[in-house]
């Protein structure tokens, strides 16, 4: 059975997994062949996060951790079309900084914000948008409230020393903003993160990233957010855990949230068309930035996912259906309900060796329709964590790229959890 995946024009031909839902980081998973012997582009390791980090210069130690970044195959024009692989990586200065973001005159007008890496085949070009094979950087700046990002090809190494690009190519692109939710936000409502968007009108990818309190977008507009009001209200996280400072934030911000269309395959004329069949959407619960390891001793509601649609392979391998689903993170041996045969089949994940950190456990996903709990439609799969010591990771959930599913993550502490 096969799948297109279309964040909002990006399109591929995959095999599903239908054992899996990603709770997960790129580099958590690997790619494998479609059953039916057809091609794919890429044969190895996913090539988007790289275990690696000097690869990606300025990145460095968060290039694995997928909350922070995107990466896709990027669409131009024909929507049953793509184009290369691209990925878009904030920098560990950027996604780390605890204060608000410095001040136009300050060091961010010669430290790039993030690294544009495009792995081919081919660049990509579209408005005023040119992505050649190899890195981009991408910096920011601000002059009377307004917000432009100059982009430079530098070539096949992160190298951003040189503002004015290998042989000159550089761009300056102004920014354009969505609309700004109607309750005030601050600094922190805003996470530090970059992703693909899409526009609509234009049919070409553009960028998103945090700019001051507000998050910009640079060469193009027009993806149209989720209405607030209907998506559901998350259940609170009892215990110590604090109230979000905007609990709205997560479905009203970009980069908290993620959206993209999901498609079917169809046969005309005894030929393989792709057509996009499902908008889909994932909104993080509001506390998950806030989520210790003790919190997960029981249920803990992460993420919601939302299809305005239903297809078979998701119904049957990810149990998701049209309306709203609830994904709960749990870890330990005493979650609720848990079936014995889930339990004792489910493995143990690593643990984080720093003085103080995690020891070894299970960890496991509740998948069942939301809002309610109707136990008769309820799935249960084995998580298997992957350690990011001593790095913050923003409570953020996204469809993530992968060749062989679009899989979910969602941050559980910090680590990388795929469900198995």
């Amino acid at each position: 059975m096969e799948r297109r995946s279309m964040k909002r024009g990006a399109v591929r031909v995959e095999t599903v997994l239908l054992s899996v839902i990603g709770v997960a980081a790129v580099a958590c998973s690997r790619i494998r062949a479609p059953e039916d012997g057809s091609a794919v582009r890429h044969t190895a390791e996913v090539p988007c996060a790289l275990p690696e980090a000097r690869e990606y210069g300025l990145v460095g130690k968060i290039a694995s951790i997928p909350e922070f970044h995107d990466c896709q195959e990027l669409a131009t024009g024909d929507p049953a079309g793509y184009g290369p692989l691209v990925g878009i990586f904030v920098t560990r200065d950027f996604a780390l900084r605890d204060s608000s973001d410095r001040a136009p005159d300050s060091t961010d007008k010669v430290t790039p914000r993030a690294v544009i890496r495009n792995f081919g085949p081919g660049a990509y070009t579209a408005g005023l948008l040119n992505f050649p094979e190899g890195f981009s950087c991408v910096w920011l700046s601000s002059e009377g409230g307004s917000w432009s990002a100059t982009v430079t090809f530098v070539g096949a190494t992160p190298d951003c020393s040189d503002r004015n690009g290998k042989q000159g190519q550089s761009v300056t692109l102004p920014a354009s903003y969505p609309p700004r939710p109607p309750e005030p936000l601050g600094d922190r409502d805003y996470p530090r993160v970059a992703r693909w968007q899409w526009d609509p009108a234009a049919h070409h990818h553009y960028f998103g990233i945090k700019c001051g309190s507000n998050w910009c977008q640079f060469g193009g507009s027009g993806e149209v957010p989720p209405n607030p009001s209907e998506v559901p209200e998350f259940t609170p996280i009892a215990g110590p855990v604090g109230p979000p400072d905007h609990q709205h934030r997560v479905k009203e911000v970009m980069g908290w949230y993620d959206q993209q269309d999901l498609a079917e395959v169809i046969t005309v004329g005894g030929k393989r068309q792709l057509r996009p069949a499902v908008l889909a959407r994932i909104f993080p619960h509001p506390q998950l930035d806030q989520v210790s390891l003790s919190d997960f001793g029981g249920w803990v509601q992460s993420a919601l996912v939302y299809m305005d649609g239903s297809l078979d392979k998701y119904q049957k391998g990810l149990h998701l259906n049209r309306g709203y689903t609830e994904i709960a993170l749990c870890q330990g041996t005493s979650c609720p309900g848990l079936p014995d045969t889930t339990l004792q089949r489910c493995k143990i994940s690593d643990a984080d060796s720093r003085p103080g950190g995690e020891t070894a456990r299970k960890w496991f996903a509740r998948i069942r329709p939301a809002p309610g709990a109707d136990e008769t439609n309820t799935f249960y799969h084995c998580v298997m964590k992957e350690q990011h010591p001593e790095i913050r990771i923003p409570g953020t959930a996204r469809w993530r790229w992968s060749n062989d599913d679009e899989k979910i993550w969602i941050r559980c502490t910090n680590g990388c959890c795929t469900v198995v």
